[in-house]
């Protein structure tokens, strides 16, 4: 998950109460950009002024010019944003927003209304402004030139909530060795609240070495202040492919410092073997670069009798050229026992390298492609594909 970087509250403090007094400093004001010389700057003191009386609580007769202006020019983008200002400091937050929103309407190229109508939703909270909040970063996307793209993704982008995403994916693997060819297929939705909490259920089919089987999956992701937790529970119809059961868990805490830092623990079980597994794993943002790395041990239990643990490192760098295109590589090494159906599953060390990226194809679906290369040394080598269709609605 991309953890944008948090919002600072100062901020959204400017850009709610005070951004739109600095309008000799815009570029982007349409309307004002239109008049000749002389009129443009008499406009730009005008709504200085009126920003002055709203800064000094003196709405009343901030209200009066701003609408006799309206009066004249209901279309005036500048004054609909003063007048959204004045319904925010009346304590009608409602109201301020839904005239942002036909200022937008108006001016859908204006990123300023974008700004700060998203600090207004952020600080509501509600499911309702979550989801509006989602649609605004999709207009914003869609629309505008995103000249101040950085400022409404500390605003808006790690904030929408109250949305689910549907994901439908095919995978096939060819492994050498005569082991044959691996296929499935996947359905899955996610949740997520407003709260940041999310609820997610999937099914997925397989079909390996001629034999076929599903599992089901159900998990749940629990946000607080400084910690989260994951958890996710599996059962599948054949315990000699998949596992019979698994419960994994992730616990996080955030640093504060674009780090986090999880404890990973999971139990599988199946024909005839078990295995436990726990680890540790720092997740680092640097500007637009992820860096993952973790630790694992696995011990395995085979009809009864402890196997040799295995010690697994996880590497993973990514690029997120936005908050949903990205790229990630990732190398994996160590010591594997690999469940292939047989009494004598090949254990041995391994090697893994993983390319996967998400490509947008409008502002609510994309395409997920998962690619890579596995070697179980001495057993087999694995080549495959994933492509995976993402719906967000």
């Amino acid at each position: 998950m991309w953890r944008q970087v948090q919002f600072n509250f100062g901020v959204l403090l400017y850009i709610t109460f005070f951004a739109s007094a600095h309008a000799s400093e815009r570029q982007a004001q349409e309307d004002i950009l239109r008049l000749p010389g002389d009129a443009k700057k008499i406009e730009i003191n005008r709504i200085d002024g009126i920003n002055d009386l709203i800064n000094k609580n003196n709405l009343s007769k901030a209200k009066v010019l701003v609408q006799q202006q309206l009066r004249k020019y209901p279309d005036d983008s500048d004054y609909l944003i003063l007048l959204s200002r004045i319904q925010k400091t009346e304590g009608k937050v409602s109201e301020a927003i839904m005239t942002l929103q036909k200022a937008r309407s108006i001016a859908k190229k204006y990123e300023d209304i974008y700004i700060i109508e998203a600090g207004l939703l952020k600080e509501q909270g509600a499911e309702i402004s979550c989801r509006q909040l989602e649609q605004l970063a999709s207009d914003y996307e869609k629309y505008t030139p995103k000249r101040q793209a950085d400022m409404f993704e500390a605003l808006a982008l790690g904030e929408t909530r109250g949305i689910n995403q549907l994901e439908i994916g095919a995978g096939y693997d060819k492994l050498s060795n005569n082991r044959g060819v691996w296929r499935s297929a996947s359905i899955s939705n996610r949740y997520v609240a407003c709260s940041g909490n999310s609820l997610r259920a999937g099914y997925q089919k397989v079909s390996r070495y001629e034999r076929d089987d599903a599992e089901v999956s159900v998990g749940a992701e629990l946000n607080m202040k400084d910690i989260w937790l994951d958890i996710e529970y599996r059962e599948s119809d054949d315990p000699d492919i998949l596992a019979q059961n698994t419960l994994s868990g992730l616990l996080g805490f955030k640093t504060g410092l674009s780090a986090d830092v999880f404890l990973l623990g999971s139990r599988k079980k199946f024909n005839g073997i078990e295995t436990n597994s726990a680890g540790l794993g720092v997740d680092y943002y640097i500007s637009n670069y992820q860096i993952m790395v973790i630790g694992e041990e696995t011990n395995y239990l085979l009809n009864g009798v402890s196997l040799d643990s295995s010690n697994v490192q996880r590497i993973y760098l990514g690029y997120y050229f936005d908050r949903k295109t990205y790229i990630r590589f990732g190398y994996i090494s160590g010591k594997e026992l690999d469940n292939d159906g047989s009494e004598n599953p090949p254990y041995g060390k391994v090697k893994t390298v993983l390319f996967n990226t998400f490509i947008p194809i409008t502002t609510q679906a994309g395409i997920l492609v998962e690619a890579k290369k596995h070697y179980q040394n001495g057993y087999f080598e694995q080549n495959g594909i994933r492509l995976a269709l993402r719906y967000t609605y």
